[in-house]
């Protein structure tokens, strides 16, 4: 779905970990028992960790081990259906949480319910993203890692103009009076972003939603994205991009772009959106050279509303699932207990890397309490939302050819988002 590079990196630095709680928990066998992981992320960032786990647990005698398989992120959805349909699919399997109601419709997922039910903390998974695991009331795949999309904006840049960097823009009347300051020649004030289907989604939608508008109904039935609370959202940051000129450097014509990330790095724009596991390369003790945008420099906030308090974000990240077919799901559920454990999901390392904890009981813990910008993501984890479809990816061409037109003046906003909706509910309706 998002660009997740770096999605599992507190899970590989806790993998060490995981050997020694697993070689308590998985019986001996006379034979060795394989259980075959796949997830969307490289073989380097996973397979540290399972060698590290993998050794202990042959140390101890103990005849089981973990196989990792890494399927590129485009790939996956058409990869893990073919393995499902001709029988091969993984014994365990982390997948971007959009697809969960895919997969249940197809019944490649194991029902873990009575599982899940005998867990303490069950109350304190995030709800949302459990939303997308759930089918008829029963769970099939619990969250696993958690990021969200914040607006990160440069406190240097705020300082510069006289705004006060403690002060991030709380309304989109603010968002506008601070990004009119923030730009001028070589320089804007505010990022809108399309250069991909799902970045557009990802970094735009969270507006749409905390101004009570929506793209989708909550079933995934019904595309609204011509609602009228969403219109308005729109058309207000198409006003941004071609009325008041704030989203790309004073006296050039660029709106809705693709290149944000380049140019906040830079200092040459001030507020754009990113997800939160990009907050890890911005206080990482040896940056690039060129990077101005760093450690106190830096600025998370949420997205702001149309008034005071409304604000939303895209929650992203992994859920995990047994394989209907497994032959071990004791021993698979023994593993997913462990990477929703304390030890795994307050890491260090996966704390510092902008891994928001799916669990609501973990979030009182020392990087927390240190640095208030990771309260940030915990605040969108807690409000943010993330769409309920079986036909996610294909939604993306339509929306994205809808919301560019609308954002770049091509079209009237609602011209262009009726359009959009109409292509949207025929993907929808398709079987």
């Amino acid at each position: 779905m998002r660009r997740i590079t770096r999605i599992l990196l507190g899970i590989v630095i806790s993998l060490t970990i995981f050997a020694s709680y697993l070689m308590h928990t998985a019986s001996a066998q006379s034979s060795e028992t394989v259980l075959s992981l796949w997830t969307r992320h490289p073989d380097d960032q996973i397979q540290p960790g399972l060698d590290a786990y993998n050794a202990r647990l042959k140390a101890a005698g103990k005849n089981l081990r973990v196989v990792h398989t890494s399927v590129n992120h485009d790939e996956f959805v058409a990869r893990f259906t073919e393995a499902v349909k001709v029988g091969k699919a993984p014994d365990l399997v982390a997948f971007d949480l959009v697809d969960g109601p895919r997969y249940n419709v197809m019944g490649a997922l194991l029902d873990v319910t009575d599982r899940f039910n005998q867990l303490a903390y069950k109350d304190t998974l995030n709800k949302a993203m459990l939303h997308l695991g759930t089918w008829q009331g029963r769970v099939y795949a619990p969250p696993l890692v958690a990021i969200v999309s914040v607006l990160y904006y440069n406190r240097k840049l705020f300082q510069h103009v006289g705004l006060d960097p403690n002060k991030p823009p709380a309304t989109w009347d603010e968002l506008l009076a601070d990004a009119q300051k923030l730009t001028s020649e070589g320089s804007a004030g505010f990022e809108l972003w399309c250069g991909s289907y799902d970045w557009l989604m990802f970094s735009f939608m969270p507006y749409v939603w905390a101004n009570g508008g929506k793209f989708l109904s909550d079933d995934g039935s019904k595309a609204m994205l011509d609602d009228p609370k969403t219109v308005e959202t729109v058309q207000f940051f198409a006003d941004m991009a071609n009325k008041y000129k704030v989203t790309s450097p004073a006296g050039t014509p660029e709106g809705c772009t693709g290149d944000g990330t380049f140019r906040f790095d830079k200092g040459t724009i001030a507020m754009v959106p990113r997800a939160s596991d990009a907050f890890g390369f911005y206080i990482q003790a040896n940056p690039p050279s060129d990077l101005k945008i760093r450690g106190t420099d830096l600025g998370v906030t949420l997205f702001p509303g149309k008034t005071v308090g409304s604000h939303s974000a895209f929650i992203g990240g992994d859920l995990i699932a047994i394989s209907a077919g497994s032959k071990y799901p004791d021993e698979a559920w023994n593993f997913i207990q462990f990477l929703l454990s304390a030890e795994v999901q307050n890491d260090k390392g996966f704390l510092q890397a902008g891994f928001v904890p799916v669990r609501s009981d973990l979030l009182d813990n020392p990087i927390y309490a240190a640095d208030p910008r990771y309260k940030v993501f915990a605040q969108a984890l807690a409000d943010g939302y993330v769409p309920f479809t079986t036909r996610y990816h294909d939604l993306y061409a339509p929306f994205q050819v809808g919301m560019k037109a609308a954002l770049n003046g091509e079209k009237s906003v609602a011209d262009a988002l009726q359009a959009a909706n109409a292509e949207m509910q025929k993907v929808i309706d398709a079987k």
